[in-house]
């Protein structure tokens, strides 16, 4: 066991224990090491003050350390006050006619689509003159407008002013215009971009300039008018409607009933491909002002007369058999050259039971003459009633009054393009 211990003079530091054995040791023993520190009382040492000046280091670096987190914090959450106030009051003011537009181009938020002000497109329609009118409809006027992409290029574009339900927010009609710029189809109206206000609501669409459907059925608005379209011209139409209604109900990231599908929603470009038009609207119009043939008066029973399914009328909700029936009617209509409200039909016959009244056997008292008349040119008439006769079977399938019993548009678009790949007629 250790009696004596002399440490003197070792230049020693730290602290000396003040347990065991060393604690009995006199301060003889550790003279000469001024760095050590602590022990007994005995030994006339100074008290350690590691602990307190590691803590005082400490306090130094953690209490600046805090206070500039908080101040970040305190920084980021008048930023995003001052971010959502200032969404929040955009949105719920309208918007002054002298702001300029807001362009956003492939910003994932609006999915590509561009923001519009009212005045730019003001601008753009001459103060939305009747020169650049294109049609008036009972969801909305169009008109012809040419808008400056800042890259001194012009865009032609169709900007379509909607009746609506002016309590609409803004977050949800630029949710259904967001849903509606994610919709991409050769067969279907591409939009480019909205405007919105609490007076004005807008869509700017892509504009095709060879006219609709209609105008090329009835040239001059007569059913008598002279026709151009061939039979294989309306076979390749009803094939790209179907196929643009297929992808609205079927491929589409969110199902889309159109609810008025008829000759005048139906584009025509200049190589003769069709693209639907309108779609969405019926979502984008709560409360749209009805008038002429044209039905919008419950949150069910949307349409043109004529067009508009049987069941919508019993209350049930809009489906995708609605729009089936719809685009039966229109291709019963293509063949035949009649519209379902015209005047030959009394009371109690439609188009449909008028087309059934002959079918198949005496199909040529309801075939569209001029069809006949550009046939006869080139021989093949047996061809061309057979073609006819399998068209009007596809349009009073999808016209059954029972929507159960109407086929899927899927095998629409698989029949019409058999029917075509089958045939020999110009």
């Amino acid at each position: 066991m250790i009696k004596n211990l002399n440490l003197s003079y070792n230049r020693l530091s730290g602290e000396i224990p003040d347990t065991g054995r060393i604690k009995s040791f006199n301060r003889s023993s550790f003279l000469g090491n001024v760095g050590l520190c602590g022990g007994s009382a005995l030994l006339g040492r100074p008290p350690c003050v590691v602990q307190k000046r590691e803590y005082i280091i400490r306090k130094s670096i953690l209490y600046p350390l805090v206070a500039a987190v908080a101040v970040v914090c305190v920084l980021v959450a008048v930023f995003v006050y001052c971010f959502f106030f200032f969404f929040r009051k955009r949105d719920s003011k309208p918007e002054h006619p002298e702001h300029r537009m807001l362009r956003v181009m492939g910003s994932p938020s609006h999915h590509g689509s561009q923001i519009f002000t009212q005045r730019e497109l003001e601008i753009a329609t001459g103060e939305f003159n009747e020169s650049h009118l294109l049609g008036r409809g009972t969801s909305g006027a169009v008109y012809k407008a040419v808008i400056d992409n800042g890259e001194n290029n012009q865009n032609i574009v169709a900007v379509k002013v909607l009746h609506g339900d002016g309590n609409q927010s803004y977050r949800s009609f630029k949710r259904e215009c967001q849903i509606m710029s994610q919709v991409k189809h050769r067969n279907l109206v591409r939009m480019v971009g909205y405007t919105w206000n609490k007076q004005f609501k807008a869509l700017i669409l892509e504009y095709i300039d060879n006219g609709n459907l209609a105008q090329h059925l009835y040239p001059g608005e007569l059913e008598e008018g002279a026709c151009e379209l061939s039979l294989r011209d309306r076979m390749s139409i009803a094939i790209d409607v179907a196929s643009g209604l297929e992808y609205l109900q079927e491929g589409c990231p969110v199902q889309i009933m159109h609810c008025d599908i008829k000759p005048e929603n139906v584009l025509i470009d200049n190589n003769m491909v069709a693209h639907v038009a309108d779609f969405g609207i019926g979502k984008l119009n709560a409360a749209v002002k009805s008038n002429e043939s044209h039905v919008s008066t419950t949150h069910f029973l949307r349409g043109s007369i004529g067009y508009i399914p049987p069941e919508y009328g019993q209350g049930i909700e809009v489906s995708a058999k609605g729009d089936i029936y719809s685009f039966g009617v229109m291709v019963l209509e293509m063949i035949t050259r009649r519209r379902p409200t015209s005047n030959m039909f009394p009371d109690g016959l439609d188009l449909r039971k008028w087309v059934v009244s002959s079918f198949p056997d005496h199909v040529w008292d309801v075939v569209d003459s001029t069809l006949k008349e550009i046939q006869s040119t080139h021989g093949a008439l047996d061809e061309l009633e057979k073609c006819c006769i399998q068209m009007l079977d596809v349009g009073l399938m999808c016209t059954e009054e029972n929507p159960h019993e109407r086929p899927a548009m899927s095998f629409v678009v698989q029949k019409l393009k058999q029917v075509m790949k089958s045939s020999n007629i110009i």
